[in-house]
């Protein structure tokens, strides 16, 4: 890490320390707001990808507020292991549910079952990853800080070329993906250039990481409104079809029903003739056996 070293007065450290608390409390905010919400469509709608999404929120809600220092400070204040295990434990975690989210929000399972087995069985190493970091020895928590690092900029690289795919593949809702995730790589690309000292220090890369959060997660929530809007649009248009469909069959069993009504009343009348006709012969044969015949 890169630490660009300054002389001030105490009272222009509190001036920043207020301005970056605010800004801290609008993001944690902005978090709060959206997990609320999509365990709301979860509750409403019973869909994994609301599901996973919240989880993926309630999970990297946790990652900042151990990576700000707020939840050592006020969640577990006493707690040396979790303070040392927390990252990359809910940092695994996070990239877990947001990787089951991403295959449900772009239907690689429609589009692209080979894709999507492969990130199916990319969630194994990410769970063995969240187990190593609460094993209390060093060599365990060393492996899954590298391996936590390695899986997220592994899934980095992959998740925008196969969202792009799903986009040259009509599927309209991996577009908003691409924007959402795009303005999360390149915030938290500025963010690490700026501690590796090639950037300056400013607000925007000292906050790149959680401005990149905060638009990832509203578009990811807008994306999801969408595609039930879309998902609710198609249902309505597939009903009226079916409605259609069904008036058609109407209208062609009633002509049926007439038809055969028709024909109906045609032999009813064809077998009272007949009847009729029987009746009046064997009427006619009785008074001619009756004119010959004597009586008893």
């Amino acid at each position: 890490f890169h630490f660009t070293p300054s002389i001030n007065t105490s009272t222009n450290f509190l001036i920043h320390e207020s301005k970056e608390n605010y800004f801290l409390g609008i993001f944690f905010g902005i978090l709060l707001f959206v997990i609320l919400f999509n365990v709301f469509m979860w509750v409403l709608t019973k869909e994994k990808i609301s599901f996973h999404y919240s989880f993926y929120l309630i999970t990297f809600l946790f990652l900042q507020l151990s990576l700000l220092g707020y939840a050592k400070q006020y969640l577990w204040p006493d707690s040396v292991f979790m303070a040392n295990h927390a990252n990359p434990f809910f940092a695994s975690l996070s990239i877990y549910f947001l990787l089951r989210f991403s295959r449900l929000y772009l239907n690689l399972k429609g589009l692209s079952p080979k894709l999507d087995t492969f990130f199916k069985w990319l969630q194994f190493p990410i769970l063995i990853c969240a187990l190593l970091s609460l094993i209390p020895m060093k060599e365990a928590y060393i492996t899954s800080i590298l391996m936590v690092n390695g899986l997220t900029f592994f899934l980095n690289i992959i998740i925008i070329p196969v969202a792009i795919y799903a986009v040259r593949l009509g599927y309209k809702p991996a577009l908003l993906f691409v924007i959402a995730f795009l303005l999360l790589v390149v915030s938290v690309f500025a963010f690490v250039l700026k501690n590796f000292g090639i950037l300056p220090s400013n607000f925007y890369t000292d906050n790149g990481f959680q401005i990149g959060s905060a638009a990832e997660v509203i578009l990811f929530s807008l994306g999801i409104v969408i595609r039930f809007k879309n998902f609710r649009e198609e249902s309505i248009q597939r009903l009226s079809q079916i409605n259609e469909m069904k008036d058609k069959a109407n209208v062609v069993l009633e002509q049926k029903v007439i038809e055969r009504t028709f024909e109906i009343d045609e032999q009813r009348k064809e077998i009272e003739l007949k009847n009729k006709e029987i009746i009046s012969s064997i009427s006619y044969a009785k008074r001619i056996q009756e004119a010959i015949l004597p009586t008893e």
